[in-house]
């Protein structure tokens, strides 16, 4: 059984379809993968995935009135890129303003120009003077925020207050916005400060990314962009034939 799909005004054979979009897919994916592969010896960096839906099944479960991805209801595409929160190892260094979180939870951002709060498990922090202050803040400028969602001040290079934790009752939804940040949003809940959180300093969380994994998913991926090239040319040999015997 074989069938068409108009695209743009156009016939189009479904099965160069949906091998087209297997190949898109597997192709996505291994962008994820090699992202989480530059970023093994980044600190805090939390290891992506790549999810699917197949398209049928998500038509099929639609509503009557929802316009889905592909009214046709052929193929799969990729649903979401979706972030593994579990911690990474954590290792000692000589800074002191080197701060690991031991447990669940971010530290709090703050841009101090447009005062917006991201979150992230890279802890390490400098020394960044404004005016007649010093603030803890990350490599980027950013203040981090104590308990009470304040930048923190040193007095003479000491900080006299206690690094904020944050965590949410459904980090799923957390917006990744490069540089190692998240930005949430009204999916993921009020951010919660984590009373007794545990910071331990001179140390910082290691990228959380396991290698053999992420060369386990590279095989794969590029073994199923192979199959799909191999059914584009079979579907493509199977349209010859019959354009000859018409």
């Amino acid at each position: 059984f074989r069938y068409w799909k108009i695209i743009g005004g156009v016939f189009v054979n479904a099965s160069f379809y949906v091998v087209a979009l297997g190949a898109c897919n597997q192709q996505e994916r291994l962008n994820v993968v090699a992202n989480n592969l530059a970023n093994i010896n980044t600190e805090g960096y939390q290891t992506k995935d790549l999810s699917f839906i197949e398209l049928m099944r998500y038509n099929l479960n639609a509503d009557g009135k929802e316009k889905t991805k592909l009214q046709a209801g052929a193929g799969s595409t990729y649903k979401a890129v979706t972030t593994n929160f579990q911690s990474g190892a954590i290792e000692q260094t000589e800074s002191q303003y080197d701060y690991a979180i031991i447990g669940d939870g971010f530290f709090m951002l703050q841009n101090p120009e447009t005062n917006e709060i991201t979150y992230t498990r890279n802890g390490h922090f400098i020394l960044s003077k404004h005016g007649e202050n010093s603030y803890l803040a990350n490599e980027n400028g950013k203040y981090v925020l104590n308990t009470d969602k304040k930048p923190i001040v040193l007095v003479d290079g000491e900080m006299k207050d206690q690094i904020g934790v944050a965590d949410f009752t459904n980090r799923h939804w957390l917006e990744n916005i490069g540089e190692n940040e998240y930005r949430a949003n009204e999916r993921n809940g009020r951010p919660l400060v984590v009373e007794n959180a545990t910071v331990q300093d001179h140390c910082l969380e290691l990228s959380n990314v396991n290698i053999a994994e992420e060369y386990m998913k590279m095989v794969e991926s590029q073994r199923a962009y192979s199959y799909a090239l191999k059914m584009l040319q079979t579907s493509d040999e199977i349209t010859c034939v019959d354009r000859e015997k018409r």
